[in-house]
């Protein structure tokens, strides 16, 4: 960044050149691989899935369950799963199924969204606002997918993840508690 503001002041005529193109300096190398050591393996993930349904109350630790199966076995951003729904849900009896994103609910504070709520609601990061981005999934988040659906429900919406309340998501730290149902 530093360098374009030194461009703009050569074009601006305020420098004669840019003083960054004498340097000799070059970026150090970095591992392209990723270090097995430190990523969640799959028997780490579903023990992590499991001790997550601990919790807090009964129902929210059920309910994240389903929000970081997500997360792991989709790769999707917390954004993307906040914001799905069943209508991009194929969810098949057995096998493998597919998830249609089309949509980010991004959590922030109230201040630094264009709409003044806790959440905007945007289009798929680095892609076109209506674009859409489609993903098979295995059968095992299939299979956890349709639980939750079917112990949860959706929000009118047909948002999967959401407060007892029919709040955006309950599924993040400063989304605070929901009130009402306690089991």
């Amino acid at each position: 960044m530093f360098y374009n503001v030194l461009d703009y002041a050569v074009e601006l005529e305020e420098l004669s050149a840019n003083p960054l193109d004498r340097m000799k300096w070059k970026p150090p190398k970095v591992a392209e691989v990723v270090d097995r050591r430190v990523v969640v393996n799959p028997g780490q993930a579903r023990e992590l899935l499991t001790a997550v349904t601990y919790v807090g109350r009964p129902w929210r630790g059920r309910h994240l369950r389903a929000f970081f199966a997500c997360m792991y076995f989709a790769a999707l951003r917390p954004g993307e799963v906040k914001a799905l729904r069943k209508d991009g849900c194929y969810l098949p009896a057995s096998g493998w199924g597919r998830l249609t994103l089309s949509r980010s609910r991004p959590q922030s504070n109230r201040r630094w969204t264009d709409s003044g709520e806790g959440f905007d609601d945007r289009g798929l990061k680095h892609r076109a606002d209506n674009d859409t981005r489609s993903m098979p999934i295995p059968p095992e988040l299939v299979a956890i997918l349709r639980e939750h659906i079917e112990e949860f429900g959706t929000a009118p919406d047909g948002r999967l993840f959401r407060t007892v309340t029919g709040a955006r998501s309950m599924t993040t730290p400063r989304a605070g508690r929901p009130r009402g149902r306690s089991a």
